[in-house]
C-alpha cells in the first residue's frame, strides 16, 4: 500500500484532532503502519505527541515543513 496524507480542517473545537486519533487507532488495528507528524513550533502539550483536548494522544515526529516528510517516508521504504 502506498503512503497516503489525511487532512482535516475545520474550526477550533471541532474534534479534528479526536477524529485523527481515532483514524490512527483504526489504523493500527487494520495492522496498517501509522506515522504522525506535527509542526515543530506545536509545542502546546507535549513535544513528541499529538494530543486532543480530552487528552488522548499519539506518538509524532516534528517536522519544520513538507520536505521533511518526504525524507522521512523516503528513508524508511528503503529500510523495508
Amino acid at each position: 500500500m502506498n503512503p497516503f496524507f489525511n487532512i482535516y480542517i475545520g474550526p477550533m473545537f471541532g474534534a479534528k484532532t479526536t477524529r485523527l486519533l481515532a483514524d490512527v487507532d483504526r489504523q493500527k488495528y487494520k495492522g496498517r503502519k501509522v506515522v504522525a507528524f506535527k509542526p515543530d513550533i506545536d509545542k502546546r502539550y507535549a513535544e513528541d505527541k499529538i494530543s486532543s483536548h480530552n487528552n488522548g494522544t499519539v506518538e509524532a515526529y516534528c517536522v519544520n515543513d513538507g520536505e521533511e516528510i518526504l525524507s522521512f517516508i523516503s528513508k524508511h521504504e528503503e529500510e523495508e
